[in-house]
């Protein structure tokens, strides 16, 4: 399920990244494929750090507060303010 979590979460930031300034790059162990995904553009520019698969179905599951308890857990970190990426 983490794979098939991440990949839907993933088209979901691309196609929200369209409509909102700023750079959200995913990367880590726990991002599926060879590269980072990049979605949007400019300032401000956030990375997420994915270190576990995991933190794609607690997100999924459980919605902001998944996406906390994974923060939280361990299984995702942010390079820049966590605000940044959450606003």
């Amino acid at each position: 399920m983490s794979r098939t979590s991440a990949y839907l979460l993933l088209e979901l930031a691309r196609r929200s990244g369209r409509d909102q300034p700023g750079t959200l790059r995913f990367e880590g162990s726990g991002v599926p494929g060879p590269r980072p995904v990049v979605t949007g553009s400019g300032d401000p520019d956030v990375t997420i750090v994915v270190h576990d698969s995991r933190a794609w179905s607690a997100t999924l599951r459980g919605g902001s507060t998944g996406l906390a308890e994974s923060y939280i857990a361990g299984w995702w970190d942010t390079v820049g303010s966590i605000w940044s990426a959450l606003c």
